[in-house]
């Protein structure tokens, strides 16, 4: 094997680890618990690339180096797929613990956020994917990522915000609550007492 064609071959390895890597640690950054898939697709990217560059025999070191291309690509949609997972259920969780007026008092563009947050969602969630994907379709799936993390980062960051007014208005609403129910047993106590006060008096 010409040096040329090996020094190819290895750049595309460490570019390939490099990026699967780098999708690994914007999960991390989602605050994802679960890279076990992505971690162990990049192990065994390792081995078979360390299998490539101990293969006298051409044919098994570009077998072997394609193994390696191969598990670095599943990697990265291995992360992409748990990214998009823990992103979706944040946002289903935050859209269903809330009050939509405390929501909207603190991020007026939430309907907006929320529509597209579960657009790229369905898309990438739905996407009919080979294991083999080829990294020009996971780069898409990367930018799309991107936009999904900076929707969710926002309406994260605001949570705090969110929570200590939807708070407020739940006990607001609470006391409202229990006003009404006073004012109507009053309401009918009045009326009880009117109606004995007539049998009696009338």
């Amino acid at each position: 094997m010409s040096a040329e064609k090996r020094q190819t071959g290895d750049k595309a390895f460490a570019e390939a680890f490099k990026h699967a890597e780098k999708v690994l640690k914007r999960f991390e950054r989602i605050g994802g618990k679960s890279l076990d898939s992505a971690i162990n697709q990049l192990r065994y990217a390792s081995r078979h690339y360390i299998e490539a560059q101990e293969a006298e025999d051409v044919s098994k070191r570009d077998e072997a180096l394609w193994e390696a291309l191969t598990h670095c690509r599943r990697a990265e949609y291995d992360a992409i797929d748990a990214s998009v997972a823990v992103i979706g259920s944040n946002i289903v969780d935050f859209d269903s613990r809330y009050l939509e007026s405390s929501i909207v008092a603190v991020i007026p563009d939430y309907a907006d956020s929320y529509a597209r947050a579960t657009m790229l969602l369905s898309k990438l969630s739905c996407e009919d994917s080979p294991r083999d994907i080829e990294i020009a379709a996971l780069s898409a799936y990367g930018a799309e990522l991107d936009t999904l993390v900076e929707i969710w980062t926002g309406i994260s960051a605001k949570r705090p915000l969110v929570e200590k007014l939807d708070l407020e208005k739940r006990l607001e609403m609470r006391t409202a609550s229990r006003r009404h129910i006073q004012n109507t047993l009053l309401s009918v106590l009045a009326i009880v007492v009117a109606i004995v006060l007539a049998i009696v008096f009338g």
